[in-house]
This record gives C-alpha cells, structure tokens and sequence, in this order.
C-alpha cells in the first residue's frame, strides 16, 4: 500500500488537476465561444460534483440527508476559488490602462 500523499504532494496534484481542466477548455477555445466553452465547463463541473456526491452515499436516504449541504459546500468552495481567481486577474490590470478601451484585455486568448 502507498504512504499516503503529503499535504504539499496534494497541493502539487490538485493543481496539476486543474492546470488539465484548463488546458482542455483552451483548446477548445480553438473552436469554440468562450461562452460556450466557460458554460460546459461550469456543467462538466457541476456534473463530476454530483457524481462525487452520489457516490459517496450508501443509500438514497443518506443521498437526500447530505444533498443541500451538499449544494452549500460546493457554492460556498465555487464562491471563494472564483473572488481568489478574480484577485489574481485583477493584478493583471494596469492603472495606466485606458478605461475607454473596448478591447478584452485576454483578446487574443479568443476565437476570432
């Protein structure tokens, strides 16, 4: 049996998760609308979190007894990961910028 994974090992994996999650809506930024895109990501997410949550039932009663904190935990986890995510952008931005510019910032990132 495998010692289990350190908590800095977990870290190093969750992101490397995630850095495959995004490196898959990327390319399919190639063909896509970033709309779409962003939509179906939300969906496959939302999709894998009740699988997560159904499987880790016994039963329908313990399904139906765990499901709203559940949904709670998820929005409360979705909330925070966005606003740290929206930060980090926010960093990006110059106050230097122009403020009438209508052109998205990550532009280039989109299909044209």
């Amino acid at each position: 049996m495998a010692a289990p994974l350190s908590t800095e090992e977990q870290n190093q994996l969750f992101k490397q998760f995630a850095d495959s999650h995004i490196d898959v809506a990327n390319t399919q930024l190639k063909t896509g609308d970033l709309h779409l895109v962003n939509s179906g990501f939300i969906y496959g997410a939302a999709r894998f979190n009740a699988f997560a949550i159904a499987s880790s039932s016994k039963n329908l009663q313990e399904y139906n007894h765990n499901r709203q904190d559940a949904i709670q935990h998820y929005t409360e986890i979705f909330q925070n990961m966005l606003e740290e995510n929206l930060n980090n952008y926010q960093s990006a931005f110059t106050s230097t910028e122009e403020e009438s510019s209508n052109k998205s910032r990550y532009a280039h990132l989109q299909k044209k």
